[in-house]
Protein backbone atom coordinates (compact mmCIF):
# COMPACT_ATOMS: atom_id res chain seq x y z
CA UNK A 1 0.00 0.00 0.00
CA UNK A 2 3.06 2.43 0.72
CA UNK A 3 3.76 2.13 -3.06
CA UNK A 4 0.53 3.15 -4.01
CA UNK A 5 0.62 6.02 -1.54
CA UNK A 6 3.79 6.91 -2.86
CA UNK A 7 2.76 6.59 -6.59
CA UNK A 8 -0.55 9.01 -5.76
CA UNK A 9 1.62 11.85 -4.19
CA UNK A 10 3.62 11.93 -7.12
CA UNK A 11 1.08 11.91 -9.41
CA UNK A 12 -0.36 14.97 -6.85
CA UNK A 13 3.00 16.57 -7.43
CA UNK A 14 3.27 16.10 -11.68
CA UNK A 15 -0.12 17.78 -11.60
CA UNK A 16 0.88 20.67 -9.65
CA UNK A 17 3.57 20.91 -11.47
CA UNK A 18 1.66 21.45 -14.76
CA UNK A 19 2.11 25.43 -15.82
CA UNK A 20 -0.54 27.47 -15.43
CA UNK A 21 -1.55 27.55 -19.03
CA UNK A 22 -1.10 23.50 -19.65
CA UNK A 23 -2.97 23.32 -16.52
CA UNK A 24 -5.86 25.67 -17.67
CA UNK A 25 -5.76 24.54 -20.95
CA UNK A 26 -6.64 20.81 -20.43
CA UNK A 27 -9.58 21.17 -17.70
CA UNK A 28 -10.66 24.69 -20.45
CA UNK A 29 -10.89 21.81 -23.35
CA UNK A 30 -12.45 19.21 -20.45
CA UNK A 31 -14.72 21.82 -19.44
CA UNK A 32 -16.16 22.71 -23.40
CA UNK A 33 -16.52 18.74 -23.78
CA UNK A 34 -18.98 18.51 -20.76
CA UNK A 35 -20.91 21.63 -21.64
CA UNK A 36 -21.43 20.96 -25.72
CA UNK A 37 -23.29 17.43 -24.05
CA UNK A 38 -25.02 18.56 -20.84
CA UNK A 39 -26.23 21.98 -22.35
CA UNK A 40 -28.81 21.28 -25.32
CA UNK A 41 -28.21 24.40 -26.90
CA UNK A 42 -24.74 25.23 -26.59
CA UNK A 43 -23.83 25.00 -30.17
CA UNK A 44 -26.20 27.97 -30.85
CA UNK A 45 -24.69 30.06 -27.58
CA UNK A 46 -22.96 33.07 -28.98
CA UNK A 47 -18.32 33.03 -27.92
CA UNK A 48 -19.01 35.80 -25.22
CA UNK A 49 -21.82 33.17 -23.58
CA UNK A 50 -19.68 29.77 -24.01
CA UNK A 51 -16.95 31.51 -22.19
CA UNK A 52 -18.93 32.36 -19.45
CA UNK A 53 -20.13 28.69 -19.18
CA UNK A 54 -17.26 26.86 -19.90
CA UNK A 55 -15.64 29.61 -16.75
CA UNK A 56 -17.86 28.06 -14.55
CA UNK A 57 -17.79 24.50 -15.53
CA UNK A 58 -13.76 25.03 -15.44
CA UNK A 59 -14.01 26.23 -12.13
CA UNK A 60 -16.07 23.39 -10.86
CA UNK A 61 -13.78 21.03 -12.78
CA UNK A 62 -10.87 22.00 -10.93
CA UNK A 63 -11.70 21.74 -7.39
CA UNK A 64 -13.97 18.76 -8.13
CA UNK A 65 -9.97 17.58 -9.04
CA UNK A 66 -8.75 19.29 -5.93
CA UNK A 67 -11.48 17.47 -3.83
CA UNK A 68 -11.68 13.91 -5.59
CA UNK A 69 -7.88 13.49 -5.58
CA UNK A 70 -7.58 14.04 -2.18
CA UNK A 71 -10.60 11.80 -1.24
CA UNK A 72 -8.08 8.90 -2.98
CA UNK A 73 -5.15 10.63 -0.57
CA UNK A 74 -6.96 9.54 2.35
CA UNK A 75 -7.95 6.56 1.44
CA UNK A 76 -4.74 5.55 0.41
CA UNK A 77 -3.35 7.40 3.86
CA UNK A 78 -5.94 4.75 5.73
CA UNK A 79 -4.91 2.09 4.29
CA UNK A 80 -1.04 2.43 4.64
CA UNK A 81 -2.06 3.37 8.43
CA UNK A 82 -3.85 0.46 9.16
CA UNK A 83 -1.47 -1.25 10.88
CA UNK A 84 -2.03 1.50 13.67
CA UNK A 85 -4.69 -0.25 16.14
CA UNK A 86 -5.71 3.22 18.16
CA UNK A 87 -8.81 4.50 15.87
CA UNK A 88 -7.94 7.44 17.22
CA UNK A 89 -4.42 7.80 15.89
CA UNK A 90 -5.45 6.17 12.69
CA UNK A 91 -7.91 8.30 11.82
CA UNK A 92 -6.22 11.93 12.97
CA UNK A 93 -2.55 10.96 11.01
CA UNK A 94 -4.33 10.20 7.86
CA UNK A 95 -5.94 13.26 8.10
CA UNK A 96 -3.00 15.48 9.23
CA UNK A 97 -0.80 13.73 6.13
CA UNK A 98 -3.32 14.68 3.83
CA UNK A 99 -3.86 18.36 5.22
CA UNK A 100 0.02 18.73 5.22
CA UNK A 101 0.73 17.57 1.66
CA UNK A 102 -1.94 19.64 0.72
CA UNK A 103 -0.01 22.39 2.14
CA UNK A 104 3.01 21.42 0.80
CA UNK A 105 1.70 20.91 -2.38
CA UNK A 106 0.05 24.37 -2.53
CA UNK A 107 3.60 25.60 -1.53
CA UNK A 108 4.91 23.76 -4.44
CA UNK A 109 2.67 25.75 -7.30
CA UNK A 110 3.82 29.11 -5.96
CA UNK A 111 6.95 28.37 -7.71
CA UNK A 112 5.10 27.09 -11.14
CA UNK A 113 4.88 29.78 -14.10
CA UNK A 114 1.59 30.58 -14.02
CA UNK A 115 0.50 29.18 -10.76
CA UNK A 116 -0.05 30.38 -7.41
CA UNK A 117 -0.68 28.35 -3.99
CA UNK A 118 -4.09 29.28 -2.58
CA UNK A 119 -5.62 29.01 0.84
CA UNK A 120 -9.08 28.06 -0.37
CA UNK A 121 -8.06 24.58 -2.55
CA UNK A 122 -5.51 23.88 0.87
CA UNK A 123 -9.54 23.94 2.34
CA UNK A 124 -10.75 21.54 -0.48
CA UNK A 125 -8.20 19.22 -0.72
CA UNK A 126 -8.51 18.66 3.61
CA UNK A 127 -12.09 18.65 2.74
CA UNK A 128 -11.35 15.07 0.53
CA UNK A 129 -9.72 13.96 2.99
CA UNK A 130 -11.98 14.46 5.82
CA UNK A 131 -14.98 13.41 3.90
CA UNK A 132 -13.09 10.31 2.57
CA UNK A 133 -12.33 9.48 6.28
CA UNK A 134 -15.81 9.96 7.24
CA UNK A 135 -16.62 7.17 4.70
CA UNK A 136 -14.21 4.96 6.05
CA UNK A 137 -15.77 5.52 9.54
CA UNK A 138 -18.85 4.91 8.66
CA UNK A 139 -18.71 1.78 6.37
CA UNK A 140 -16.66 0.54 9.47
CA UNK A 141 -19.45 1.24 12.13
CA UNK A 142 -22.16 -0.42 9.51
CA UNK A 143 -19.55 -3.29 9.33
CA UNK A 144 -19.26 -3.98 13.11
CA UNK A 145 -23.18 -3.82 13.44
CA UNK A 146 -23.60 -6.14 11.17
CA UNK A 147 -21.33 -8.58 12.12
CA UNK A 148 -22.59 -8.18 15.85
CA UNK A 149 -26.19 -8.40 14.47
CA UNK A 150 -25.22 -11.44 13.05
CA UNK A 151 -23.47 -13.13 15.95
CA UNK A 152 -27.09 -12.67 17.91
Amino acid sequence: MLCLLIIWIIVIFSFSSQSGTTSGNISGKLAKEVNSVIIDDYEYKTEIEKEVIDSKTNYLIRKTAHFSEYAILGLLLYLTLSFIKNRFILYGLSLFGGILNAIIDEYHQTFISGRSGAIKDVIIDSLGVLTMLLVIFAITLIKNKLIKNKEV
